[in-house]
């Protein structure tokens, strides 16, 4: 999803990629995380039915991009995906009934995403914006739901 929505923006916004900042760091973020798993994670490649969907949808977007040249819609559509991304994390809060993620990280992703709103209003990107508030929004819902479960384990804690 990060790399159809930099490629999207780089040719609907005839800008040069790290004109996205936000999206250029977080598809670095994403590789290294990637290479990280391929390196020291099992050598056997599984994919869970929503991970299939995921691909899937991507290529749909993809293909759409292609067929229509419309690169403009295919980043919105992009940035849909990235925010289905986010589905498996909720449901292993629900699922786990607990916060599994560190709060410090995510206010960092949070200050991230503020900050390349920031630099696309200086940049005057409108998809470069789309790509920042779309990250500014998940990444609060996601503190949000850490903070309902990191609360909801404190109260049985304390009982």
């Amino acid at each position: 999803g990060v790399m159809i929505s930099l490629l999207t923006f780089t040719i609907a916004e005839h800008r040069p990629f790290w004109s996205g900042a936000l999206n250029t760091i977080d598809l670095v973020v994403v590789s290294l995380i990637t290479l990280t798993i391929i390196v020291r994670g099992e050598r056997k490649l599984l994919f869970r039915p929503f991970e299939k969907w995921y691909m899937g949808v991507a290529g749909v977007i993809v293909v759409y991009a292609i067929i229509f040249a419309d690169a403009w819609r295919s980043n919105v559509f992009a940035q849909a995906l990235i925010c289905a991304g986010y589905i498996p994390l909720f449901a292993t809060f629900i699922t786990e009934q607990r916060n599994t993620e560190s709060f410090s990280t995510w206010f960092l992703a949070l200050a991230a995403s503020l900050f390349g709103l920031t630099h696309a209003i200086l940049e005057n990107s409108t998809l470069a914006m789309i790509y920042a508030v779309r990250s500014a929004l998940c990444t609060t819902g996601t503190l949000c739901l850490m903070f309902v479960f990191h609360r909801r384990q404190l109260l049985i804690t304390r009982t």
